[in-house]
């Protein structure tokens, strides 16, 4: 579903081969080769009635002390490949350090543009937040301001792309789930980044510079350019336990990764954000970014500020039971699907109850079902 249209990320563009200057002079040379046989044959006529001898010395008297291409010609060919060269490269950087073959051409590739996905009609956003809202029926909270900014994206032919988002709840009511359910149906990549088991997510995001021996790109620009998307959904799950420092292997102290996605959501900045590994300023503007947490606590008024913060709220029991049935969907008996919504809706009256609660129920109940089917 959907469909794309080109962009550029990278603040220089590549020719289609990154041909170097020696290649040039070659097919300089080969192009004047044939373009002096040409102007021989013209002068000379047709050799074909002539004997070998008088062939020959037709043709060597119109080449110059028996050559081509004479040592002159040489040197003007060799300063025109290399004018040619530096006028095709100009602005293209060094990546000659780069080990990796493949990681060469993926930016060779991203400096000539990549696609903005997702692009969708009014019709083709509502049946899309159609079938999430079915299945997450609980999130209508997300699903309908997400609804109408895709429509009104849809409308005027614009790719997907989601305001930076704080989904703010408790633990297992969906909160990164339900966006992964979307980037799916819109056909879009996304990166998940866990904030709480990555060490602070600083590096998972940004990468690390090159000089140190963990050296790595972050998962935004890995992304962009292994998909060859400019508009990735990157979600951050767990973004309030992202506020510690985080020590280098040479003893650096590195603020946590709140400070660091200031400069990748803020639209000024993020149009030219340098990557630490690369180097390369890269386009991050279309790029999706939404975030998780249980809590406010720990998160700087400076994200909060630039950030959309929808607040959600643990199930309630009537809701509880809705969404154990239409998980049992398929999966058990509608008699067996009713008694456990009853049973779990009423264990949400005196505790919580989320998603991960319900789906381990489920699971029970379908083993207990298929024990009990004597066709099994």
């Amino acid at each position: 579903m959907g469909s794309t249209k080109r962009t550029h990320v990278l603040p220089f563009r590549a020719p289609e081969q990154a041909m170097k200057a020696a290649s040039i002079r070659d097919r300089l040379t080969a192009h004047l080769e044939q373009l002096r046989v040409k102007q021989i044959s013209s002068r000379v006529g047709d050799v074909s009635d002539m004997s070998p001898a008088e062939a020959q010395k037709a043709v060597y008297d119109e080449i110059p002390f028996g050559d081509l291409i004479t040592l002159d010609d040489k040197k003007r060919l060799a300063r025109r490949a290399m004018k040619l060269h530096a006028a095709r490269t100009r602005g293209v950087p060094d990546l000659g350090w780069i080990k990796s073959e493949e990681e060469r051409d993926q930016i060779l590739a991203a400096s000539r543009g990549v696609d903005l996905t997702g692009i969708v009609t009014p019709d083709e956003a509502d049946e899309i937040i159609a079938s999430v809202h079915s299945k997450m029926p609980w999130m209508s909270r997300v699903t309908v301001p997400f609804m109408k900014r895709m429509r009104q994206r849809a409308k005027r032919g614009e790719a997907f792309h989601v305001q930076p988002t704080l989904l703010l709840g408790p633990p297992g009511i969906g909160k990164s789930t339900i966006f992964h359910m979307i980037s799916h149906l819109y056909g879009l990549p996304s990166v998940t980044v866990d904030v709480g088991s990555s060490g602070g997510g600083i590096f998972a995001v940004t990468g690390a510079e090159r000089g140190w021996g963990s050296g790595h790109a972050g998962a935004v620009v890995r992304a962009i350019l292994e998909q060859r998307v400019a508009n990735p959904l990157v979600i951050i799950d767990e973004i309030d336990r992202g506020g510690r420092d985080t020590a280098t292997e040479k003893g650096t102290i590195l603020p946590g990764i709140h400070g660091a996605l200031l400069g990748m959501i803020e639209p000024e900045t993020a149009a030219r954000w340098r990557c630490p590994y690369y180097g390369i300023e890269f386009d991050l503007q279309h790029v999706s970014w939404v975030m998780t947490s249980n809590t406010l606590n720990g998160l700087p008024s400076a994200l909060l500020s630039r950030v959309q913060i929808i607040r959600l709220e643990s199930f309630r029991s009537a809701e509880v039971a809705d969404v154990t049935r239409t998980m049992s969907s398929g999966r058990l008996a509608p008699e067996v699907a009713d008694a456990l919504a009853a049973m779990l809706s009423d264990h949400a009256e005196r505790r919580p109850v989320d998603l991960r609660t319900i789906r381990r129920a489920i699971e029970k109940a379908e083993e207990m079902q298929h024990d009990e089917d004597p066709l099994h």
